[in-house]
């Protein structure tokens, strides 16, 4: 059964923590899920490590949409056509190692030392003193609001840009809603993302 090294890992640091995980094959195959951020970035890696393993063949797959899909369609089948390093988003590697056991690569085993990461990165990625992960990124999340839909609605946006709490916010949506009769924040009912980020953002 073929075993995933999942990714959130860089090709680089592969190279710098966990020498011969990389060269056990000599093709290597990794799917990214944006040409534009992690694939592009791949690639410089790809390119840097082949300079000390010029022996190595290094395929980078683009799979903008449906990545996860397929890699659980694999998963579904004992390991059956993954890559070597797939790339994807925190919750979800939680979510393949739990239901998976035993198709991921326990990187801690081989020698990455994690506390060079941010520790919030990591767990995710841990399940039983187990680490099948390397944090590939770690971005800020911004929410904007509109202060012209709070001027109409009489307020001074200036008020509400410290220190505002989920719980405020509500409130400020209910009194933008019955004063201008325009909701303050839109839902994308077929996206996880925003009720995410507002979780996380309070720790959990």
């Amino acid at each position: 059964m073929k075993r995933l090294i999942v990714g959130l890992a860089i090709l680089l640091a592969l190279v710098a923590l966990v020498p011969g995980v990389m060269a056990q094959g000599k093709t290597v195959t990794v799917w990214c899920w944006d040409p534009n951020f992690n694939g592009f970035s791949m690639k410089q890696a790809a390119a840097v490590y082949n300079k000390l393993h010029p022996e190595v063949t290094i395929t980078i797959v683009d799979i903008p949409q449906d990545i996860e899909a397929k890699i659980e369609a694999g998963l579904q089948a004992g390991g059956a056509g993954l890559p070597d390093i797939a790339l994807f988003q925190d919750f979800v590697i939680e979510k393949f190692v739990a239901n998976y056991p035993g198709i991921f690569v326990d990187l801690k085993a081989a020698g990455v030392d994690y506390s060079k990461f941010a520790q919030y990165k990591v767990g995710p990625m841990t399940d039983k003193g187990k680490v099948y992960g390397i944090p590939f990124d770690t971005g800020s999340t911004g929410f904007w609001l509109r202060s012209d839909m709070l001027k109409a609605a009489g307020l001074n946006p200036d008020s509400y840009m410290k220190n505002l709490k989920w719980s405020d916010l509500v409130k400020l949506g209910v009194t933008v809603k019955s004063k201008i009769g325009k909701p303050l924040i839109a839902w994308d009912s077929t996206s996880f993302d925003f009720l995410r980020i507002m979780v996380q953002s309070t720790g959990t």
